[in-house]
């Protein structure tokens, strides 16, 4: 399906697969075929199609003609607000026990959605679930969108597991232009100073500090490159 994704009518394949999208991406093998067909096939209207399909049997078989977020929907159509979420909390959670979804950006983009329009004490419900999963997830825009309400919403014990997911990580997130958000986001929050201090702190200063002195070096090679072709011109001159 990647194959016929790439070489023929996209198109078509697309449709064939818009009605079972929430049921691929719940398989370790299907969801790499309907991130394919998401990250790199769909036009934002058919990306919409897919992310609404998490909404309820209604927006699974009529699609979506236009991009929405669901904010949008449910400001227009507010009456579908407690189906919608119910739906959405009940499917997200059965994911998050499937270390794989952690790599699809549409599951981030499902998740981002949800998390901007449900109640803190609905979204929060999710919060535990995420423990080991942010950290595979906070290089992407609505990934890191979705760590940072996490890191707000979660208690104590959910930020120490956050913090203590990023062990091995923090050097990447740092250098992340998504993921660093999560890194100001929990060192915003958190109260526990020695946890902080030795799980990402000193990373951090360490990288800063390799940061400065490669800036150095450099600046200094420019600067012997100078003095070089000053004397090579000298001799020239001569």
């Amino acid at each position: 399906v990647r194959k016929l994704l790439k070489y023929t009518d996209r198109t078509r394949v697309i449709k064939a697969l818009q009605g079972h999208i929430v049921e691929l991406l719940k398989h370790q093998f299907g969801s790499s075929v309907v991130e394919d067909a998401y990250s790199e096939y769909a036009n934002a209207v058919q990306r919409c199609a897919f992310v609404e399909e998490f909404y309820g049997t209604e927006f699974t078989v009529f699609h979506t003609d236009k991009k929405r977020t669901l904010a949008e929907l449910l400001a227009k159509e507010p009456t579908k607000r407690v189906a919608i979420l119910s739906r959405m909390g009940g499917i997200l959670s059965s994911m998050l026990n499937k270390p794989h979804v952690s790599d699809s950006t549409l599951f981030h983009a499902v998740m981002a959605q949800y998390f901007s329009v449900a109640e803190d004490a609905q979204a929060a419900e999710l919060v535990p679930l995420l423990h080991e999963l942010l950290v595979h997830m906070v290089h992407t825009r609505d990934g890191v969108r979705v760590a940072i309400r996490a890191v707000e919403l979660g208690s104590a014990k959910d930020r120490k597991a956050f913090i203590k997911s990023l062990k091995g990580h923090v050097a990447d997130a740092y250098k992340d232009q998504n993921a660093h958000l999560f890194i100001m986001a929990l060192l915003d929050r958190t109260d526990d100073t020695t946890l902080l201090n030795s799980a990402i702190i000193e990373v951090c200063l360490l990288l800063l500090l390799l940061t400065h002195m490669k800036k150095g070096g450099k600046r200094e090679e420019e600067k012997e490159r100078g003095h070089q072709r000053k004397r090579d011109e000298e001799t020239t001159n001569k």
